[in-house]
């Protein structure tokens, strides 16, 4: 093989394209390149890999030169997609700007407060539906993981009341909250002084109109009503099951009703747009305006009609995931006839939903398939941001980012049960596609120490799949074949 380069790595720029943009630059000659490369009868083995979203050019690069390594020792030329997405650094700087303020956390204690007393559970050390103080709160909020010993409690709190009651009760609730709100004498100064300068702070929920929306005139009152209908919503995913534990289901509610408005569009929801427009259409394209993914796939199907030896196989981890069902998606949609031998994802960012049509549906487009990810307890112990959110990445993504209260995402293990509330149609049928439980198709993080090969993996930490020592030795058992 030759050293790692240009014949490793595709680029993708802005939109898809081929567009410059960072130090990295793939041009069309260069995929022209690559195909010639593996039109050469030694070359049989071709292992395409897709990092997680989230990530710089810089970590992208990095990614695709270990990997090569990786997928070489399994006999396999390494091609890794390169797409700048937006940064989890970015992510987890404006977390933690958002919640070091001063209103956050006046927000995050009025939230707490009421949620304990509207989910009706007993606090240890405190008399029937007696509440916890605000300070009491603030003080629990300084331990390593805020209010874990809840989640037990609040989960048997939750089915106590029905939907029916918690919509009766909520008049009560909105009138407990504004007194509350109302006797803080800090909160106006709040919304006056730190709201309009607090990043991604979205003032619509407490302004009264568009034009007071606009001049930054914002009231207590309606802050109210956004603070119960938190406390309302984080309710009712309780009595649903849908709760992603105590704390951090309350921080997913606030977030969700005040700040992420703008954050979950522009950075996963922009990723995603991403991960489709690289596949789109070069029709009367040119240069560095085609969508390099897209233009890589059609010369490839082209080279694999004239060469049928030439074995695939598809590797996503986390977003990469997404790129990858895309991609099938837009090969099925222009009938271009590619052969993929191996699908295996690795923490899969996608939504079930995706999953379900992209794979489950159509696992003809490939021979064999195998997902890695984390057991529910790890992700419950990969904290994206500790002391702020302390669940992981995929967490947020199903509990904030992608819009829902509870997405179904594909890697998130809590999602493979068969029990309610996840055992509906199309969860068995992702269920029956993988085997579950103990299927071959389902690998969970971490694996016993005898478990068969191609079946290692000991990440404890979603960002850990690339550079596990077991994983890279399952990737390379698996492609070896």
């Amino acid at each position: 093989m030759p050293p790692f380069g240009t014949l490793n790595y595709i680029k993708i720029g802005p939109r898809g394209t081929l567009e410059p943009s960072g130090i990295l630059h793939t041009s069309r000659e260069d995929i022209d390149e690559l195909i010639r490369y593996l039109s050469d009868p030694a070359q049989n083995k071709l292992a395409i890999h897709c990092h997680g979203g989230l990530v710089s050019e810089e970590s992208g690069f990095a990614t695709a030169r270990a990997m090569t390594t990786v997928y070489a020792a399994a006999g396999a030329h390494p091609v890794t997609f390169i797409w700048e997405t937006g940064f989890l650094e970015t992510v987890k700087d404006n977390l933690n700007t958002i919640t070091q303020t001063e209103l956050f956390k006046k927000l995050l204690a009025l939230a707490l407060k009421h949620a304990m007393k509207a989910l009706g559970f007993t606090i240890p050390g405190k008399g029937p539906g007696q509440p916890m103080s605000l300070a009491e709160i603030q003080a629990r909020l300084a331990s390593g993981a805020p209010f874990e010993e809840f989640d037990a409690g609040a989960r048997g709190a939750g089915a106590i009341r029905t939907e029916v009651e918690l919509d009766e009760a909520f008049p009560e609730i909105r009138e407990e909250v504004s007194e509350d709100v109302e006797a803080d004498l800090e909160i106006d100064t709040l919304l006056i002084e730190e709201a309009p300068e607090t990043p991604l702070f979205n003032r619509g929920t407490v302004a009264v109109s568009e034009t007071e929306k606009a001049k930054g005139v914002v009231t207590s009152a309606k802050l109210a009503l956004a603070l119960a209908k938190i406390v309302y919503r984080i309710t009712k995913r309780y009595i649903r099951k849908h709760d992603h534990g105590f704390y951090p289901t309350v921080v997913e509610e606030i977030l969700r009703e005040f700040y992420l408005a703008d954050l979950g569009q522009w950075v996963w929801g922009n990723m995603k747009e991403k991960a489709g427009q690289m596949w789109l259409s070069c029709d009367g394209l040119a240069g560095n305006a085609i969508h390099g993914a897209r233009y890589f796939l059609e010369q490839l199907c082209d080279l694999q009609r004239r060469r049928d030896d030439l074995v695939i196989d598809l590797v996503g981890h986390s977003a990469g995931s997404i790129v990858i069902c895309q991609m099938f998606r837009a090969a099925a949609d222009a009938n271009l006839p590619i052969k993929i031998r191996n699908v295996i994802f690795m923490a899969p960012a996608c939504s079930s939903k995706l999953f379900l049509q992209e794979i489950v549906h159509a696992s003809g487009r490939f021979e064999r398939f195998r997902m890695f990810t984390m057991s529910d307890a790890f992700e419950c112990k990969n904290f994206l941001v500790p002391l702020v959110y302390t669940r992981s990445l995929l967490y947020l993504i199903s509990g904030a980012l992608d819009g829902a209260d509870d997405e179904s995402v594909a890697g998130l293990d809590r999602f493979l049960q068969t029990h309610p509330p996840f055992g509906d149609p199309e969860q068995q049928e992702i269920d029956a596609f993988l085997g579950v439980p103990g299927g071959d198709c389902l690998v969970l993080s971490k694996t016993p120490e005898d478990a068969p090969r191609g079946k290692p993996c000991t990440a404890e930490r979603h960002q850990d799949f690339d550079e596990n020592g077991p994983m890279q030795d399952s990737l390379i058992f698996l492609i070896s074949q």
